[in-house]
C-alpha cells in the first residue's frame, strides 16, 4: 500500500510539475494578447492549487488511515 502511495504522489507531482510548466511561456509581445495571456495564466494557477488540494487530502486520508491501524493494536 506505501509503495502505491508514494508512486501516486510521486505521478501528481509530475502532473503539477508539467501543469506549471505552462507558466514558462513567453508574454505576448503586444498589449492586446495580454488578457489571454493573464486568464490562461490564472487557469494554470488555478488548476494547480485544485492538484495540491487534492495531494493533501489524500495524503490527510492516508494519515488517518495509519492512526486507526495504530489504534487496532
Amino acid at each position: 500500500m506505501e509503495v502505491d502511495v508514494i508512486h501516486t504522489m510521486e505521478d501528481i507531482y509530475e502532473k503539477i510539475v508539467q501543469v506549471l510548466s505552462c507558466i514558462l511561456e513567453p508574454m505576448p509581445l503586444n498589449q492586446l494578447g495580454m488578457p489571454e495571456y493573464c486568464r490562461y495564466i490564472l487557469g494554470v494557477l488555478a488548476n494547480t492549487k485544485q492538484m495540491i488540494e487534492e495531494l493533501e487530502e489524500s495524503y490527510r486520508s492516508m494519515l488517518r488511515s495509519y492512526d486507526m491501524i495504530d489504534e487496532e493494536f
